[in-house]
């Protein structure tokens, strides 16, 4: 009896590494991969540049950045012409980046949250903003494991 516990325990023991080694390595490199800014969709790019024009017209005419209701308000007029800001979660945050004419465009790519950086280089990428998931992947992972080698270790002290 004692022998057939020791064979089900490596037997969990090697599938929880199988599993879990894999996912934790993965998510590790999604985690690296995300982090660098991935180029614009071209539906993605119909909606930036009109929104980026409008913010650099707004900020010339008013010598400010338009404030979120503002930016908002531009967005309603844009759907009736047959944009769909609103259905992608478009939305104008002024607090970032260093300097005054700094802004952010935050919208939803259909799979992941991204941020449109008035000051890159490249007008055709944005970053990727949520990558808690593929953190709690690999925490997940890991647990996983932890979990296994435990209950491996209770089979095998009896």
């Amino acid at each position: 009896m004692r022998w057939a516990r020791t064979v089900i325990a490596v037997v969990a023991l090697l599938a929880a590494l199988l599993v879990a080694l894999p996912l934790s390595g993965f998510s590790a490199w999604a985690v690296w991969s995300l982090a660098r800014p991935r180029p614009l969709h071209p539906t993605e790019v119909r909606h930036i540049q009109p929104a980026a024009e409008f913010i650099d017209t707004f900020r010339s005419q008013h010598a400010r950045l338009p404030n979120p209701k503002e930016f908002d308000a531009w967005t309603e007029r844009m759907d009736a012409r047959d944009y769909s800001y609103s259905g992608w979660g478009y939305s104008l945050q002024t607090a970032c980046g260093t300097k005054e004419w700094d802004y952010c465009l935050s919208f939803w790519s259909g799979s992941a949250w991204m941020e449109y950086r008035s000051w890159e280089r490249d007008k055709n990428v944005a970053h990727v903003t949520d990558q808690g998931g593929w953190l709690l992947t690999a925490i997940g992972s890991i647990t996983v494991l932890l979990g296994l080698i435990a209950l491996s270790a209770r089979l095998f002290r009896r």
